[in-house]
């Protein structure tokens, strides 16, 4: 409520967090109908064990859960997973069309019925003010949960931390990229720093190893949503590529001797 303003009414299921209604030996009024009383909002409930009446949000777990949680390695920290499920939501609210408002983005169809009456300023969404009298777009403030990634920085370079697994095999995008390591760092934290030409392995500040990146626009996209952050420059020369973008494959030769099997 105070970034986006309040809504006229909110929908939940009977949770004992979003409704008192059902306590015994007789109803009490939880935080949450408080919220919404002091608020003006009207809180709707559904029936009982009936989750096809919140469809929509059930829709928005199963999203999270395959295209954020699953095959995501532990997070460094609460405020390390905060910040990478805060970049997630902007994204699936903000800036992807869905298909069944007509390719609109979600937050384009929300319209707030006030402001909120806790104590700080409403922080709107994006300002209502001509872009004449705002000034330039550079001049302009960006929303504050506008994450990085916004259109003009697609394919940009990324990096992060990851936890090192037993097996030693990094999986940086699903069935797009993985890379080997020494069993040995097992359990070891590593900055992996990432674009469309090549990942670096990054560890106590030196490069591990450089291969090649299958990455694409879209993968590094996600991958921001993910908690992935902007990176700097390259901390390694790129990887070897042929011409036109293929990965140049590297051979090495050995002189062995009669004695070896």
């Amino acid at each position: 409520m105070r970034r986006y303003g309040v809504p006229s009414e909110v929908l939940t299921d009977n949770g004992k967090q979003f409704t008192g209604r059902h306590t015994r030996p007789q109803p009490v009024e939880v935080l949450f109908e408080r919220v919404c009383r002091e608020n003006g909002i009207t809180p709707r409930l559904t029936k009982p064990r009936s989750p096809t009446t919140t469809g929509k949000i059930e829709r928005f777990h199963k999203t999270l859960r395959t295209e954020f949680l699953d095959h995501v390695a532990p997070f460094e920290s609460p405020a390390a997973a905060q910040q990478a499920i805060d970049g997630w939501v902007a994204g699936y609210n903000q800036h992807r069309p869905h298909q069944a408002i007509d390719m609109a983005v979600p937050a384009a169809l929300f319209r707030p019925n006030g402001p909120s009456r806790l104590d700080v300023d409403v922080v709107p969404l994006e300002s209502s003010a001509p872009a004449e009298a705002a000034g330039s777009a550079a001049a302009r403030p960006a929303s504050a949960s506008e994450p990085w990634w916004h259109e003009e920085r697609e394919g940009a370079a990324i990096e992060f931390e990851a936890r090192v697994p037993p097996g030693a095999q990094i999986t940086i995008r699903t069935e797009r990229q993985s890379v080997s390591v020494p069993r040995g760092l097992a359990g070891r934290t590593i900055t992996i720093w990432a674009d469309q030409r090549s990942v670096h392995l990054i560890l106590d500040g030196e490069v591990l190893r450089t291969v090649a990146s299958r990455l694409s626009p879209d993968d590094l996209r996600h991958l921001s949503m993910r908690g992935a952050r902007p990176a700097g420059p390259p901390p390694a020369p790129a990887a070897l590529r042929r011409p036109g973008g293929t990965h140049a494959p590297l051979a090495a030769a050995r002189r062995s001797s009669s004695n070896e099997r």
